[in-house]
């Protein structure tokens, strides 16, 4: 049921968090003891704390991430639900189109989880609410294109 694309999709998300903890550690070596870790709408710091702080995204999202590898191996696929009746015949195939759903969704979360890592490591929220929004719709148009593509496929 695994293809090689998963495989590869998996393990770009655990490269792109493996990086989010390298810069979070060089930013723990090389930032002031105390730097900003959450700024108001406007962009200004309303919180502060150690570098050490650059680690809790990384760690909540490899917790996550963990969660989301675990269900792809483990969990039979006649257990994952679809929003549709499934047709026996194209099973197989709607299956593998949810499971790279799901390491294109932790992919895209890594991804995001780097992206806010070195935003923080640089202490620039320039871009933060349009980066939340730009990530939302992304795993929006994710979730929603599998699912209209696995509904297709479950038609043929």
């Amino acid at each position: 049921m695994r293809t090689k694309r998963h495989t590869v999709l998996e393990m770009l998300a655990w490269l792109l968090l493996l990086a989010s903890y390298g810069i979070a550690i060089y930013g723990m070596r090389h930032l002031p003891k105390t730097i900003a870790t959450h700024y108001a709408l406007d962009g200004t710091p309303d919180g502060y704390g150690s570098p050490g702080s650059l680690l809790i995204l990384p760690i909540i999202i490899t917790i996550a991430s963990g969660i989301v590898s675990l269900v792809a191996h483990f969990v039979p696929v006649d257990m994952l639900n679809v929003p549709f009746e499934m047709n026996k015949k194209n099973e197989e195939q709607v299956y593998q189109t949810i499971i790279t759903m799901l390491h294109v969704l932790q992919m895209e979360i890594g991804a995001y989880t780097l992206y806010m890592t070195i935003m923080s490591y640089r202490q620039d929220a320039r871009y933060a609410i349009a980066s939340v929004v730009i990530f939302l719709a992304v795993l929006g148009a994710t979730t929603v294109g599998a699912t209209v593509r696995a509904y297709h496929i479950n038609q043929q």
